[in-house]
């Protein structure tokens, strides 16, 4: 009789063996599958989660969208009976100085109101319906002067001390030149209010020839703002000011925007606040492009 044995060990050892690498196998295939079965609830997880956050969005814009049409529409009737008080009390100004000598302060006040009201539904307006822009070559630097001119006595009167560092050899770029005054008067005029006690106002430009684009940097001195303020302060309406609609720097990053650019902020509370436009340059400039519009690119007032 032939002793089967051996075969029947090696059988049963083979069997043992197919076993342990099918359990191998199913093992590793398991957890394959619980990866692929945790990455895609991640996955689906997030998706879904953005969808909220467009929806979100889309909610958000069609607000604002209704916001602006009945801003706009209210700004405009209230715009022109706002003239005619403004223009009246300024005539009164003059009557009461001959009248009631020492009493013209109460016009005054009234002038004063109105500019004020009028400046709000002006941003209502350009907020409501923005302008189309008009654009030409153009230099931050002849901003810069210009700015310097208009705000001369208001920083004489805050004891603003101002510095000037111009590119001489600034590129100039397609701009709509009155809308990037409109950005650079909100960012000086921010700055003046952030410094109440007074301070160094420093504008200033350059050009970066590595990505070929051109900055305006307006730096204060004044009170600062902590992160979480750094991230909101673009959002239409949002204001800590007693005094203000909140939407100064949110058209003035939608024109930036508009011209391909963008608007970075540093800012750290007792330190003061960094606001830089960046603005791109054409590939291929005329020879006459680079031309900074002042003779001299350093001052101090």
């Amino acid at each position: 009789v032939q002793d089967l044995s051996a075969d029947l060990r090696a059988i049963i050892d083979l069997q043992g063996r197919i076993i342990l690498l099918s359990l191998l196998i199913m093992g590793i295939l398991f957890v394959i599958l619980a990866v692929i079965v945790v990455r895609a609830n991640k996955i689906m997880a997030r998706r879904a989660e953005e969808r909220l956050l467009l929806e979100e969005k889309l909610g958000e814009a069609e607000r604002l969208a209704t916001l602006g049409k009945m801003v706009a529409s209210v700004s405009h009737e209230i715009k022109n009976p706002l003239g005619i008080v403004r223009s009246t009390a300024e005539i009164l100004g003059k009557r009461i100085s001959r009248v009631a000598p020492g009493n013209e302060h109460l016009a005054a006040i009234i002038v004063e109101e109105t500019t004020r009201l009028d400046t709000i539904v002006r941003e209502f307006l350009d907020f409501a319906r923005p302008r189309e822009l008009t654009t030409q070559l153009e230099s931050f630097n002849v901003l810069v002067t210009r700015i310097d001119r208009f705000f001369e006595r208001e920083f004489k009167k805050k004891g603003v001390r101002i510095v000037t560092e111009l590119d001489t050899d600034l590129p100039m770029v397609r701009m709509d030149g009155e809308q990037m005054y409109q950005v650079l008067f909100n960012m000086v005029f921010n700055a003046l209010q952030a410094m109440p006690e007074g301070g160094t106002l420093t504008l200033a430009t350059g050009y970066d020839d590595q990505r070929n684009e051109v900055s305006l940097r307006v730096s204060d001195t004044g009170i600062g703002m902590d992160e979480d303020k750094c991230t909101q302060i673009f959002i239409p309406f949002f204001t800590d000011k007693n005094r203000g609609t909140g939407l100064g720097l949110a058209i003035a990053k939608n024109i930036v925007e508009k011209h391909g650019g963008r608007i970075e902020v540093w800012s750290r509370i007792g330190e003061g606040s960094v606001f830089t436009v960046i603005l791109p340059v054409e590939d291929n400039p005329s020879p006459d492009d680079r031309s900074s519009g002042v003779d001299d690119g350093n001052g101090q007032g």
